[in-house]
């Protein structure tokens, strides 16, 4: 009896053993957890542009581009006057979204094929201060440089780790940013929107020579385009050349053979094969 009894309560036993070290498990997890640190005015934060939604026109109801297809979109991140973030092109996209990390092919040439984390993460890091603000903007790339769709300014003291949003009615109609502390990628599951926050109807200064660079970059690559397809042309034109001059001589070589082969059959045939051909080729003596 007592066999029997211990033989039903195995079963359970064996099925509480799998969930008590799981419940084990999770109570050692949260002692050994590291809690994040408190925000200070001393803490960097780390943020990239995560999403961006874009009108489908632009103030004026223009479409962003000639051909009919949607901006080329990237952003711009500005902090005490300097650009601390810049991300890559997305193309043809109203809602555009860009990763933490990425790897341009520059990041290997320039690297000589060493690559750090440091050098493919694309983030910014502003610190918290009391005052003071930092500025994100997008712009839309064409050929003859980048556009500026618009963009917004947030005070430093409004950052805290989260996703920070923020939208309006206007050719930027979201934006949302990716905060965390330090070098932490892990963003935490809340998003904000933060107090006083301004929408940037034109470019701000201190990315204008940002621009500049942009259009000079533009002009650079317009005029190697134009160097490509000059040589492209002549070169064609000289292939053009040389397939007439190659046609004529061969043109040539083969009426030589032609007359050649008339001439040794005119006089293999006799009179009654020359008055034949006569009468075929009317004018051949």
């Amino acid at each position: 009896m007592d066999r029997e009894h211990s033989s039903k309560k195995n079963p359970w036993l064996i099925a509480g053993i799998p969930i008590a070290l799981i419940g084990l498990g999770i109570l050692i997890s949260q002692f050994f957890k590291t809690k994040e640190a408190p925000v200070t005015k001393e803490s960097v934060f780390s943020l990239w542009v995560t999403e961006a939604e874009i009108a489908p026109v632009e103030e004026n109801n223009d479409r962003w581009d000639k051909d009919g297809s949607a901006p080329d979109p990237g952003a711009l991140v500005t902090w005490q006057d300097q650009v601390v973030l810049e991300t890559v092109v997305a193309k043809d996209s109203l809602i555009a979204r860009w990763d933490p990390v990425a790897i341009s092919v520059g990041d290997v040439v320039l690297s000589k094929g060493g690559i750090s984390t440091s050098s493919v993460k694309r983030i910014a890091r502003v610190r918290n201060a009391g005052k003071g603000n930092f500025s994100v903007a997008l712009f839309d790339e064409d050929i003859l440089g980048r556009d500026f769709i618009g963009g917004w300014t947030i005070p430093t003291a409004q950052l805290r780790p989260g996703l920070l949003e923020l939208k309006s009615g206007k050719a930027l109609r979201r934006i949302a940013l990716a905060v965390t502390l330090d070098d932490n990628l892990d963003v935490p599951e809340q998003s904000y929107t933060p107090k006083g926050a301004v929408y940037l109807d034109s470019t701000p200064e201190v990315m204008m020579e940002t621009m500049e660079r942009w259009a000079e970059e533009a002009k650079e690559e317009l005029g190697k385009l134009g160097e490509t397809v000059s040589k492209g042309i002549d070169r064609l034109g000289q292939e053009v050349g040389e397939g007439i001059e190659k046609l004529g001589a061969r043109v040539g070589k083969e009426k030589d053979r032609f007359k050649k082969t008339f001439q040794e059959t005119k006089e293999k045939a006799g009179n009654k094969g020359r008055e034949f051909f006569e009468k075929l080729l009317p004018g051949q003596e």
